[in-house]
């Protein structure tokens, strides 16, 4: 086990420290110096890795929020303060040209 008792880490932290050893160890040869090339993931094959795909879902599992839906707050936030002040703008400007059609139709 990963895992030292006197260190507390989540399962799933310990499960991806195994993991990644045993890649480590099927990487390299048995003298540890000489990585094998006919065992390695090619660069296709390490972007279809579990590690980096459903972030979303590993990060709701961990109740984290990727920088990405930040963002995205932030511009719906942003988005709708400044179609807020443009309804109140438009709303304004229509008051002055009803007060100024009524102002001018009335002698």
């Amino acid at each position: 086990m990963c895992c030292d008792s006197s260190v507390t880490h989540s399962v799933d932290w310990c499960r991806a420290v195994e993991s990644a050893l045993f890649r480590l160890c099927i990487i390299l040869d048995a003298g540890g110096s000489r990585p094998q090339t006919d065992s390695r993931l090619s660069a296709s094959g390490c972007m279809k890795h579990n590690w980096l795909n459903n972030l979303e879902e590993k990060a709701k599992r961990h109740r984290v929020r990727l920088k990405s839906q930040l963002r995205l707050q932030s511009y719906l936030a942003a988005h709708r303060q400044w179609k807020k002040h443009f309804y109140a703008v438009a709303a304004a400007n229509r008051l002055k040209r009803f007060q100024q059609n009524r102002s001018v139709s009335t002698p």
